[in-house]
């Protein structure tokens, strides 16, 4: 290939690997998880109290779908149609594009990680917790609070603001 870009971009005039054999390469033996691995897995993963970690969704989706680590490390937001409970891949392996149908758990796990995306930019942009709840749809809001996570600039900025209030009225 990069023979051929140098022809094409008339760096040289023929290709001094034409007629050479490729050397063939094994691939590597893959394993299979068995029964009890994925069950181990499985179960770490509902015990893991940060449940919308992107590994540990990233390792579900792995599981539940059987797609490639790169396909789900690539996936797109707007490629995901929760609706139809399937994924658009426009650029597999194989260069074609395709849809994968997604299982209930799938897209429980792609449900999860989305709230948690839209909580996550709603707290920090000041929004109220109630409000949060309410806009996703959450029946308690200890599932909110699960789920929204503050970073120490916005806790940094709110103890700044409630201090400067105090020495206003003492100014």
């Amino acid at each position: 290939m990069l023979m051929e870009m140098a022809i094409d971009w008339e760096q040289i005039t023929t290709n001094p690997c034409f007629g050479i054999k490729k050397l063939m390469e094994n691939p590597p033996p893959t394993r299979d998880l068995n029964e009890n691995e994925i069950v181990k897995i499985m179960s770490a993963l509902t015990e893991e109290p940060n449940r919308v970690a992107v590994a540990a969704s990233a390792l579900s989706l792995l599981i539940f779908t059987g797609l490639r680590l790169s396909e789900v490390l690539t996936a797109r937001w707007e490629h995901v149609d929760l609706k139809q409970k399937q994924l658009y891949l426009p650029h597999t392996k194989a260069g074609r594009s395709r849809f994968v149908p997604l299982n209930d758990e799938a897209v429980a796990v792609l449900t999860n990680q989305y709230a948690t995306k839209v909580e996550s930019a709603c707290v920090r942009s000041g929004a109220s917790l109630y409000a949060v709840q309410k806009l996703l749809g959450h029946a308690s809001p200890i599932t909110t609070q699960r789920y929204a996570h503050l970073d120490n600039d916005v806790l940094r900025e709110t103890s700044a603001t409630a201090v400067q209030g105090y020495l206003d009225k003492i100014a």
